[in-house]
């Protein structure tokens, strides 16, 4: 069975020169060697079902399947798209799931971002194309990046890349709108650029109406009586609520919201004149404070 023997032309195959093959059990494996070799290049255990490769392998073809569930490879080194002298050709890992739906990592050419992608229906060939639809979730421990400036915030939307978070110094970050800073948090506290601005909702209704989040200054126009409920204080801590009575007839009556108090005492405010008003203040626990 060839055991020992050198074969310089293996002419049934054509396409097959060794200096050496070794077959030492067809039951067991054999074992293939260069020119001038004293270590096989190859060696194939059936017994163990192991295929052990001592040089370099090279593959030509498009497309390589494999069987095996784990492989372990020390210090691997993976190198995608070599050699291309243009930028014209995506590269990644992919699986295939669910009836030919695609997700992996992939560096799209097409816009020249690495996207994480799911549910992807087409393949990803030379172009990946992977559309925002397609985006997975990334969950990580820790996340470090760049400082970015006012202009090109390190945390940006993709439809304003203008507009975002980034470092603007020493324990300092700032939000850019626009390109234009408008706010940053410091070690020593908040800043704001471009003043504070307030909702101010103007109703017309006769029916009675709650305050909601949103809210800040309230103008109530009706000449009906109708009553203002306010939220829990709880849910809204340090939130501040403008009422004011436009209406040149009427009562408005402002209502708690469970057992919570104004003043720590009244369960109602009552603005019966026109242009009363009243500044409610949460404490964040059960008390609205007027002034």
């Amino acid at each position: 069975m060839f055991s020992g023997r050198t074969i310089t032309n293996f002419d049934a195959f054509d396409t097959l020169y060794l200096s050496r093959v070794q077959i030492y059990n067809p039951l067991i494996g054999f074992q293939v060697y260069g020119s001038n070799t004293t270590t096989p290049v190859m060696e194939v255990d059936a017994k163990s079902n192991l295929s052990t490769f001592n040089s370099d392998l090279t593959v030509n073809g498009t497309v390589t399947f494999t069987s095996i569930v784990i492989h372990e490879i020390v210090d691997p080194q993976f190198g995608l798209a070599s050699g291309y002298a243009a930028d014209l050709y995506d590269c990644g890992f992919y699986e295939t799931y669910n009836t030919n739906r695609y997700r992996g990592l992939c560096y799209d050419v097409t816009d020249g971002y690495w996207k994480f992608y799911t549910g992807n229906p087409t393949k990803p060939t030379t172009t990946v194309d992977s559309p925002d639809t397609y985006l997975d979730h990334l969950r990580v421990l820790d996340l470090q990046i760049r400082d970015g400036t006012v202009g090109a915030p390190a945390v940006q939307f993709v439809n304003e890349t203008n507009m975002g978070l980034y470092r603007t110094g020493a324990s300092s970050m700032g939000f850019a709108v626009g390109g234009v800073l408008r706010t940053t948090i410091t070690d020593t506290g908040l800043r704001l650029y471009s003043g504070f601005s307030r909702y101010c909702r103007t109703e017309a209704s006769a029916v009675n109406y709650t305050l909601v989040g949103t809210d800040d200054v309230v103008e109530i126009s009706t000449t009906n009586n109708i009553a203002i409920n306010v939220p829990a204080a709880a849910s809204y801590p340090g939130k501040e609520y403008y009422i004011i009575k436009t209406g040149a007839s009427g009562t408005l009556t402002i209502t708690r919201n469970g057992a919570d108090t104004f003043d720590g005492a009244d369960t109602t405010i009552a603005l019966s004149v026109q242009y009363d008003r009243v500044r409610l203040t949460s404490n964040g626990v059960s008390i609205w404070y007027s002034g």
